[in-house]
């Protein structure tokens, strides 16, 4: 606790002695040789440069101490920290203090060098520091307009008494220290990104990884051929619910890139939360039936009515519920209510868990701490609880990690705004019309082009199934050929394929041959610029990988 200052600040100020005391001859060749060092460590940006700097300070000023003051918010509060120091009082580094109620807060407040004499008769707190500062010399320095700390020196001696040419060289350096503090900053901010990618590779492993092997062991008993009709069936349904969890997760991977770049766009509308609600436990019914979980699901008797993307809504409800199922330990309980509260919609998805990983929600004020320790994949929430955040302040609201009683029982809790309607509001549901190739009833000729040889048998096959006559050509050249002998309805283009891509063969096929014949992208590139790209190259769908089976059927029928 800072004590009340004894003496005024008045009295310990002698920032106007500066000018009237005779300045000591400048050693240009000392100062040149500091700033020539400084520079060679400013080509290796870290927190050595700042050390570097103020025992550069602190020989050239004769100083018994020297350090760097960097401003800092806590929990609101505004203090500064010792971040760098030399000397004397070395051993108090990362110390703080007040921002008002320090010598660096009143050099902020003048913005300009100040000089103090024996400050501890008013910065009560300097009188625990041994030895005792005589006098300190601090200059403010900047980062793009913006005050972001001080550079010091400090006296210990009677006989050492600081002039107007150490402040013009304590000067330079605060420039030096304001260049080494951006980048530091910049370094800092580098490493952040790279763990959070290095962390979202990880994540991305981790829930790929299970999928593939699930289908991978399902594949292999279904071609040694053992095992009885309904084992068989069995094993078809693992690779079926897999290829949606992993659909699933190659979109939610489309999305956090969209909400990353500020491309996705909400279809706001008068949406029944409750209904969208359902719609989200339809859909994480394969991720429930995964991990064997039962969830109870609690409703209200009537509408709860926000403005919101009906789509995305249920998507949230989706990823809340696989991020349950997941979770929840073995023998564990999972819930999910839906309830009003006065003017806000709250969904509440309840588990029994290890535990709610570190660091969830927190966010650190203090740019220059070390960044925090990697969270351990298992620990992780996945890429879909991180969309379901975005997607919900997006819509005006909040997610939260909160307990719900025991030590195992922890939720993620969403809370929306919502409408207050009298009326009854229906909600119709709209289809968008196919095209022009929509009404077509008859057995299609499908091509299909592609340099994967399984994804286009597989396709193929799958179309055969359906009734139509498909061919299967390997590259651009094959395809173009095919093309022009088997005369299709329509065309299954891959986009990256070697030579020619997807777009080149549209636009050829499109200038050489009948206008209604239908091109359809399939492409493992689903990003807003790729499907303007296809529609402009002469495509009339643009499909991602897997395709849409049911889209692809209504397509051809």
């Amino acid at each position: 606790m800072i004590r009340p200052a004894d003496t005024s600040l008045d009295a310990v100020l002698a920032t106007d002695q500066l000018a009237s005391r005779l300045a000591r001859a400048t050693d240009s060749a000392a100062e040149i040789k500091a700033l020539v060092d400084l520079a060679e460590e400013m080509g290796h940006p870290s927190r050595h440069v700042l050390q570097q700097l103020v025992q550069t300070a602190m020989i050239l000023c004769r100083a018994g101490s020297a350090g760097v003051s960097l401003l800092e918010a806590v929990d609101g509060k505004k203090r500064f920290r010792w971040h760098a120091l030399a000397g004397a009082l070395r051993e108090h580094l990362w110390s703080v203090a007040p921002r008002d109620a320090s010598p660096s807060g009143v050099v902020f407040d003048h913005d300009a060098p100040q000089l103090f004499r024996y400050p501890e008769r008013h910065f009560r707190y300097l009188s625990e520091l041994r030895p005792l500062i005589i006098e300190e010399l601090l200059v403010p320095f900047s980062i793009d307009g913006k005050p972001m700390g001080t550079i010091w020196v400090a006296s210990h001696d009677e006989n050492i008494q600081f002039d107007s040419g150490d402040a013009a060289v304590i000067a330079k350096l605060g420039r030096v220290a304001a260049a080494a503090v951006r980048a530091n900053t910049l370094l800092e901010e580098l490493r952040e990104s790279t763990r959070r990618k290095d962390e979202f590779l990880t994540i991305l492993s981790h829930e790929m990884r299970n999928p593939l092997a699930a289908m991978s062991n399902a594949a292999k008993f279904l071609a040694d051929g053992g095992g009885s009709e309904p084992d068989q069936e069995r094993a078809r349904a693992v690779i079926q619910r897999q290829l949606t969890q992993i659909t699933r997760l190659s979109e939610d991977l489309l999305d956090v890139s969209r909400v990353g770049r500020g491309t996705l766009e909400l279809r706001n509308e008068r949406t029944d939360l409750v209904h969208a609600v359902r719609l989200g436990r339809e859909a994480a019914a394969p991720a429930l039936a995964e991990y064997d979980r039962e969830i109870a699901v609690t409703l209200p008797s009537g509408p709860i009515w926000v403005d919101g993307d009906p789509a995305r809504l249920a998507q949230i409800v989706t990823n809340l519920l696989t991020n349950a199922a997941r979770r929840t330990r073995s023998g564990g309980r999972a819930s999910l209510t839906v309830s009003r509260e006065e003017n806000e919609a709250v969904i509440v998805a309840s588990s029994e868990t290890e535990g709610v990983a570190a660091g969830w929600g927190r966010k650190s004020d203090d740019v220059y701490a070390p960044p925090p320790e990697p969270i351990r994949p298992s620990e992780s929430q996945g890429i879909g609880l991180a969309l379901a955040q975005s997607l919900t302040e997006m819509h005006g609201g909040r997610v939260s990690a909160i307990s719900t009683g025991g030590a195992r029982d922890n939720a993620f809790e969403v809370r929306l705004p919502v409408l207050d309607l009298v009326e009854t509001v229906t909600i119709a549901k709209s289809e968008r019309p196919l095209d022009r190739f929509r009404d077509r009833r008859r057995r299609e000729k499908v091509l299909i082009v592609d340099d994967c040889v399984d994804s286009s048998d597989s396709l193929a096959m799958l179309l055969e199934s359906w009734g139509h006559e498909v061919r299967t050509a390997q590259g651009a050249t094959a395809g173009l050929r095919l093309e022009w002998e088997f005369e299709p309805h329509a065309v299954i283009l891959d986009i990256e394929m070697p030579g020619k891509n997807g777009y080149e063969v549209a636009a050829e096929l499109r200038v050489r041959r009948r206008r209604d014949l239908m091109l359809v992208a399939l492409s493992g590139h689903a990003r807003e610029e790729d499907r303007a790209r296809s529609l402009a190259a002469g495509f009339d769908h643009h499909m991602t990988k897997p395709a849409n089976v049911d889209m692809l059927r209504r397509l051809l029928a």
